[in-house]
């Protein structure tokens, strides 16, 4: 083994002893902060929906008496209705599309990282051939306790993409939509948007529907930051 490859496999035992811990405390950290979230947004509609009961309430019994006999001062029924309406929901950062699309793919994607959701990020991946060959061969150069870690290298590329959009979020669902899609193939596509590199990826149709594309490519590269590293 090079010296070269030694250094990489140091990084990497160093990298799934740290990164792994990290990992799971930011998947924590996540968990909770979506959870605060939801409770606080629940809080704030209900509010909502007593504020917007009560000045229904108000105005009605102000035009009331206004217009109606001094003892007809109100009507149950309105503010019945005004606390049955449904308070507006906030739109969600990430909505989880399935994968019908290129870019309900990309959406989801965006979802499942902000998720930590690790399995649907696996489901949503295609190697292409080459690059499945040249993530192997690293793989098996790895010391056993990393390729328990990595089994595949779906297992492997998931994990790692799943960390990175937890320390850099996809863009809001609203910027995602903007997505513009150049056609490779009849079974292949680019998804384009400026200034962000992550969403800039390639897509392919597949039985399972539209997957996130891991090119030789993009292995190669990773490969030579974490040489650099």
């Amino acid at each position: 083994m090079t010296i070269v490859k030694w250094s990489l496999v140091a990084a990497l035992i160093a990298a799934c002893s740290t990164s792994g811990g990290l990992f799971w405390h930011r998947h924590d950290q996540m968990q909770e902060a979506g959870r605060l979230r939801s409770e606080n947004m629940r809080l704030l509609q209900e509010i909502e929906t007593r504020v917007h009961a009560a000045n229904a309430a108000t105005t009605h019994g102000n035009r009331a008496e206004a217009h109606a006999p001094a003892e007809v001062v109100s009507t149950p029924q309105t503010v019945r209705s005004v606390n049955n309406e449904e308070p507006a929901k906030p739109e969600a950062d990430y909505r989880n599309e399935g994968n019908a699309t290129p870019k309900a793919t990309l959406q989801t994607f965006a979802w499942a990282c902000d998720q930590a959701d690790v399995a649907t990020v696996m489901r949503l991946i295609r190697f292409d051939e080459a690059a499945r060959t040249r993530a192997q061969a690293f793989m098996a150069e790895l010391p056993e306790d990393a390729r328990r870690r990595w089994p595949t290298p779906e297992a492997m590329a998931a994990t790692m993409l799943v960390d990175s959009g937890m320390r850099s979020p996809y863009p809001h669902a609203r910027v995602l939509d903007t997505v513009d899609l150049e056609k490779i193939s009849v079974d292949r596509v680019k998804l384009h948007l400026p200034g962000i590199q992550r969403a800039d990826s390639e897509y392919q149709l597949t039985p399972d529907g539209w997957k996130y594309v891991i090119t030789a490519e993009r292995v190669e590269a990773y490969l030579a930051r974490r040489k650099n590293q």
